[in-house]
């Protein structure tokens, strides 16, 4: 917004304008053109906030999809491992040897990927707990500045 378009009574916030118009102010003052300015300001630091939400959220439906992948492979595991269970029950020694031969690689693997994956998800929470962090701060700061800008407006003379 342009130094002219902040000059413009016209440019203030709906809001604005009726709060001037309701206690009788003059929509050219230099406080409410200032309070105009920083209200815009706030509603597209508003934009920018949710713009970076849906930036976070999209990213972590791509690693939550591969973490569901990975919760459906690990129940396709236990459905199988239960077979092997009940074909152990009826040749133990043998096939237990053999069993363990044939599963060692791909439990392995299926470890390696849950570990990869855990490492991902804390990343992503730490991502996600700093977003929250900031979005908080910037909340607290938006208010403070807002009030102070009330407290002077209202302030007796």
């Amino acid at each position: 917004m342009s130094a002219e378009d902040e000059a413009d009574p016209q440019a203030l916030p709906e809001h604005l304008q009726r709060i001037a118009e309701h206690y009788g102010l003059p929509l050219n003052d230099p406080v409410l053109q200032v309070m105009g300015a920083h209200w815009l300001r706030v509603q597209e630091s508003e934009g920018t906030l949710r713009d970076l939400s849906m930036e976070l959220q999209s990213a972590l439906d791509a690693r939550i999809e591969v973490l569901a992948e990975s919760g459906d492979n690990l129940v396709n595991v236990a459905g199988q491992l239960a077979q092997v269970q009940t074909v152990l029950d009826q040749k133990p020694a043998g096939f237990a040897r053999r069993l363990e031969e044939d599963l060692r690689a791909p439990i392995a693997g299926a470890v390696a990927q849950i570990r990869t994956l855990e490492q991902s998800l804390g990343a992503v929470t730490r991502t996600v707990q700093s977003a929250q962090r900031r979005q908080a701060l910037a909340s607290f700061v938006i208010g403070v500045v807002f009030g102070a800008s009330l407290t002077i407006w209202f302030w007796p003379a």
